[in-house]
């Protein structure tokens, strides 16, 4: 369970990337990329992007490096969530539907896909501890949290949610889980990764729905999308047990992708991106990215950071229009 934090590699981070961008981002790159993608991750190390496609029952890779679409790669059923191990090079892949395997696994050099969990459960949000090499797997149906031991695929306990989890977010550092629950007592659960049997932190969410959970892995806050009559992005600092603060937001958050300077990238139903400086709370910039009419209750996250680029390369899903939108922060 200990972590550890190589030295050289912050430092050269530090080096490489210690001036924030200060041009405005812009819209790079627009790729058709599938007719039903709805979910998007990016590896460390490869520039390579994982798009998960629904309609097609696949996961489309992206070589970000050569701007070219590679062969899909079929898994079972709906897949709707994603969750990378980089240190494994792997892929897991929630399963939204009954039908064929819970999370399937796919090798990210081969890309060969296997069972890791059976049929059973319905999958909407999935995370990914690599430090100790566990997976999280939300389950609306039961309204709890699985963890799941990432060599056997055995669960190693059951969290109880009070309602249907939607998204995950872990915090590199501690390994805190977050985790976003829709239903009568919409809220944040926060829980310690070393006592899962501890009754969770609960920050209610009021006056709405939590869609998107993200962490800024640089200040260790967690932000909230909240829907309703009064979208914010609420945030949570590490060690506090209620909201500190919020910023308000265009409603129809579908995605949260935050960088290594702390900006904030939101993808939209409606097909815009919205940046956000989230040391300040201030808007960046709000670019279209898409058709809209994307799908925004239970919506998997619709947008990823790739690592390693400089400048900083944001993904983001368009389901409506069956594209990958590209968006570069100078």
């Amino acid at each position: 369970m200990r972590r550890t934090h190589p030295l050289l590699p912050v430092l050269a981070a530090g080096l490489l990337y210690s001036t924030p961008a200060m041009a405005a981002p812009e819209l790079t790159g627009t790729v058709a990329i599938g007719p039903e993608p709805v979910t998007v991750v990016v590896e460390s190390g490869t520039h390579r992007a994982f798009v998960a496609d629904a309609g097609l029952g696949a996961v489309i890779p992206y070589d970000g490096a050569r701007g070219s679409v590679l062969a899909p790669i079929n898994v079972d059923g709906q897949p709707s969530s994603l969750a990378l191990d980089n240190r494994g090079h792997r892929l897991f892949v929630g399963n939204q539907d009954t039908v064929g395997s819970a999370v399937s696994v796919i090798d990210t050099g081969s890309g060969q896909a296997q069972t890791f969990m059976p049929a059973g459960h319905r999958v909407w949000c999935l995370g990914f501890d690599e430090a100790i090499n566990r997976l999280y797997v939300g389950d609306p149906d039961a309204g709890e949290l699985l963890a799941v031991d990432g060599a056997s695929g055995q669960v190693q306990g059951h969290v109880p949610l009070g309602g249907a989890p939607v998204s995950i977010a872990i915090n590199p550092g501690n390994g805190e889980v977050a985790v976003a629950v829709q239903g009568n007592a919409p809220a944040l659960l926060v829980i310690d990764p070393n006592n899962l049997d501890m009754n969770p932190l609960v920050v209610p969410v009021s006056v709405g729905q939590p869609m998107q959970v993200a962490v800024d892995s640089t200040t260790g806050k967690f932000f909230v999308a909240r829907s309703g009559l009064d979208p914010v992005l609420l945030v949570l600092r590490p060690a506090s047990t209620s909201f500190d603060n919020s910023i308000p937001v265009a409603g129809g958050v579908t995605g949260i992708a935050i960088d290594r300077n702390s900006q904030i990238y939101l993808s939209h139903a409606t097909g815009q991106a919205t940046i956000i400086d989230g040391t300040t709370g201030n808007p960046v910039a709000d670019l279209p990215v898409g058709a809209g009419a994307n799908q925004v209750s239970d919506a998997p996250n619709h947008a990823a950071i790739d690592p390693d680029s400089s400048p900083t390369r944001v993904y983001m899903v368009d389901t409506a229009s069956g594209t990958l939108a590209i968006v570069t922060n100078q």
